[in-house]
């Protein structure tokens, strides 16, 4: 195997995971193992008004729904935000907080709005389908120009406009080539 400078090396993995031989967390099977289920969101952008989890409960398997008001009221943190960076104008990137489960409203297609844990996958799956959430409709929008005009729905009450981060890539002047070093042996 040539392993010098700029050659191409395998992953470890790319061999068993190419032939079928790949394990997954799916794959594992424990005891006392459980699965979980996100319930997203189907509304583009609304208020939540209720989330009704007692029939899902009451299903063989379930042992918790999950809420967003629930994580809130534990005290869990919205996700940090992974990049922080700073605007163009050097203040601080505004704040669009990302909780783990919406609270209060949704504001994309697909947002989690509940976690379904059951004994198994499929019983957290059909469960999921069992919880009622009441919505009330709030104005949308599909692009990001629309999301930036004057008057868009606010999505987030930290970042007015819609707006969290306004930043340019620095332009710095290439740095000179350096003559090549001699090695002496």
């Amino acid at each position: 195997m040539n392993l010098s400078f700029g050659s191409t090396r395998g992953r470890l993995e790319d061999q068993r995971m190419l032939t079928g031989r790949g394990r997954y967390v799916s794959d594992w099977n424990l005891p006392g193992q459980s699965a979980g289920h996100f319930l997203r969101s189907d509304r583009p952008h609304a208020r939540i008004l209720s989330i009704d989890a007692s029939a899902a409960l009451a299903m063989p398997g379930v042992l918790a729904v999950i809420t967003g008001k629930e994580l809130a009221a534990a005290g869990l943190k919205p996700i940090p935000v992974a990049a922080p960076f700073k605007w163009s104008d050097g203040s601080e990137q505004r704040p669009a907080a990302r909780l783990s489960l919406a609270h209060e409203v949704v504001r994309h297609v697909g947002e989690p709005v509940a976690l379904i844990v059951a004994e198994t996958a499929a019983q957290a799956q059909d469960a999921a389908e069992a919880v009622a959430v009441d919505y009330e409709e709030l104005p949308s929008v599909t692009t990001a120009a629309e999301a930036l005009a004057a008057g868009a729905p606010q999505l987030h009450p930290g970042a007015p406009g819609n707006l969290v981060l306004d930043s340019r890539a620095a332009t710095r002047p290439r740095p000179t080539p350096r003559s090549p070093r001699r090695r002496r042996w």
